[in-house]
């Protein structure tokens, strides 16, 4: 009984587990959309598909940065 008492996961850490695997998934959704918006930030700006998949690739390292460090 000692050892299944060691080996269970800590509920916080089953919670940040999970809390993690959220935050993948929508970092994935956003993701996603900004290629799907493509045509439209294309024609509302008026720009060439090179500038927007610029644009949504400063934006995807902007928040890849800006995360980690909120956490501070």
């Amino acid at each position: 009984m000692d050892n299944q008492q060691r080996d269970k996961i800590p509920s916080k850490v089953f919670a940040a587990i999970v809390a993690m695997e959220l935050m993948s998934f929508s970092g994935v959704i956003v993701e996603t959309s900004m290629n799907i918006a493509f045509p439209t930030l294309m024609r509302q700006f008026g720009i060439s598909t090179n500038v927007v998949s610029c644009m949504t690739s400063i934006y995807l390292l902007a928040i890849s940065i800006i995360v980690p460090i909120s956490a501070i």
